[in-house]
C-alpha cells in the first residue's frame, strides 16, 4: 500500500532487507525477531532468504506471501492471501483467502468497513475442537497438489493429483486475482510448448453464482 516511486531502491544490510525512495525515506524493511544478517539467498524454489552466518533462515518470503503461492510454499494456521485492487494497481485489495483458526479454507470480502461478510467459498474444513486444528497447513507441494492437510495426516485437495501436469515441464502458481477468483495455472518450461499461463482450476467456477452478496459491489 505505499508503492515504490521510480528511483527507490533496495539494500541489504545486516539488518535486513530496506526499500528507500528516491529521497532516502525508509518506505519497508524485512521485520524479524533476533539475530545478524550474514547473506541472502534466492532458492530453485523461489524463496528468497535471509541467512545468519550459520545458514539459519531469519526471514524469508514463503512466510510473507501477498496474492500468490508456488509450489514448496506453505500457508500456516490463521495465514492470509490478499488479492491486489486492480490488474495494475499491487495495494491490498477487496478479496482475501483465509486459512482460519477453526481449519476451514474461506474466500470473502476484504473491506475497510471490518464488517463479517459471510464466504463465498469454504472447503468445509472447519473442525469444532481447536486442538484437531493445530498444525493444520495449506500445501502447494513439488508435484504441484494444493491441498490441506489436517494434524492427522489427512489431505483435503483442492487441486486433484488426476487434475495435475507435471512440475518437471511446468511451472505452477495458485493466485487470487483481483476480481476475487482463485486459481491455479502452469506455463510450460519449453517454450516451444506454449509462452503463457494456462489457469487448470479455477476457485469458485463461477463467482457470480458462488456470490451470497445482496448490495453493494
Amino acid at each position: 500500500d505505499n508503492p515504490a516511486p521510480i528511483g527507490s531502491r533496495l539494500e541489504l544490510n545486516d539488518s535486513g532487507l530496506v526499500l528507500n525512495n528516491p529521497q532516502g525515506l525508509e518506505l519497508w524493511r524485512s521485520n524479524f525477531v533476533s539475530g545478524t544478517i550474514f547473506n541472502g539467498l534466492m532458492n530453485d524454489d523461489g524463496n528468497f532468504q535471509l541467512l545468519d552466518q550459520n545458514s539459519v533462515s531469519l526471514w524469508e518470503t514463503f512466510t510473507h506471501p501477498t496474492d500468490t503461492l508456488v509450489p514448496n510454499q506453505v500457508m500456516e494456521l490463521n495465514g492470509k492471501l490478499f488479492s491486489r485492487r486492480g490488474e495494475f494497481n499491487f495495494s491490498h485489495g477487496r478479496f482475501k483467502l483465509h486459512l482460519q483458526e477453526d481449519g476451514n479454507l474461506v474466500l470473502s470480502l476484504n473491506l475497510p468497513s471490518n464488517y463479517s461478510y459471510e464466504p463465498y467459498y469454504d472447503t468445509g474444513t472447519a473442525d469444532a475442537n481447536s486442538q484437531t486444528n493445530i498444525d493444520m497447513k495449506l500445501i502447494f507441494d513439488k508435484s504441484g497438489f494444493l491441498y490441506i492437510l489436517k494434524k492427522s495426516g489427512e489431505k483435503f485437495y483442492i487441486t486433484k493429483p488426476n487434475e495435475t501436469i507435471s512440475t518437471n515441464d511446468f511451472y505452477y502458481k495458485a493466485t487470487i486475482n483481483y476480481d476475487g477468483v482463485f486459481t491455479v495455472s502452469y506455463y510450460p518450461k519449453d517454450l516451444r510448448k506454449g509462452q503463457g499461463w494456462v489457469t487448470t482450476k479455477t476457485i469458485p467456477e463461477n463467482i457470480c453464482l458462488s456470490s451470497t452478496f445482496t448490495d453493494g459491489e
